[in-house]
C-alpha cells in the first residue's frame, strides 16, 4: 500500500517527522495533532506483526501534504486543496469580521479614494453607520478603472 506515491514507509516517515517539528515549531501540541498507534498486519507467512502507525488530525494532514514532494501529482493535488479551503476559510472569516464605523469625513475620504484610484484591484468599501451596514463597490476586480467613471 502506498501513501501520498510514498512507495516505500521509511521515505513518508521522513514527511511525518518534518510534519511534526513543523507542528512543533508552530507551538502545537504534537501529541493533539499525531497519534502514535500499532495496527496489525498479516505477513506473507500468515502471522500477525505489529506495526507502526499513525492517526492525524486536519491539521496533521495539511502539515503531512505541506511538506511531502510536490512533483507527485497527489500530493500536488492535497497542497492545491489545502491552498483553497485556506482562502475560503480567510474570506469567511472576512465577512464575519465587524466592521468599524467611520465618521462622516473619514467615510468620503475612503469614498474618494476608491473611486478615483487608479489601482484596479481596489473593490469595495463597507463601513457601519447607524446599526445599518453600506457597502459601495468601486469596480469588479479586473474590471479597467475607465469602465468605472463611465458607470458612475
Amino acid at each position: 500500500m502506498t501513501v501520498l506515491d510514498y512507495t516505500e514507509w521509511r521515505n513518508f516517515a521522513k514527511v511525518i517527522e518534518q510534519a511534526r517539528i513543523a507542528c512543533a515549531n508552530s507551538n502545537q501540541a504534537i501529541a493533539d495533532h499525531f497519534a502514535d498507534v500499532n495496527k496489525m498486519v498479516i505477513l506473507g507467512s500468515g502471522a500477525n506483526r505489529k506495526i507502526a502507525d499513525f492517526h492525524l488530525s486536519r491539521y496533521a494532514c495539511y502539515l503531512v501534504v505541506q511538506n511531502a514532494d510536490p512533483s507527485k501529482p497527489i500530493v500536488a493535488l492535497g497542497q492545491t486543496y489545502f491552498a483553497v479551503r485556506t482562502r475560503e476559510a480567510e474570506l469567511a472569516e472576512e465577512a464575519a469580521t465587524p466592521l468599524s464605523p467611520l465618521d462622516g469625513v473619514a467615510q468620503e475620504q475612503v469614498l474618494a479614494r476608491l473611486f478615483d484610484a487608479e489601482d484596479s484591484r481596489v473593490g469595495s468599501v463597507r463601513w457601519r453607520e447607524g446599526g445599518a451596514l453600506y457597502q459601495r463597490t468601486a469596480w469588479p476586480l479586473g474590471c479597467p478603472p475607465g469602465q468605472l467613471r463611465r458607470e458612475r
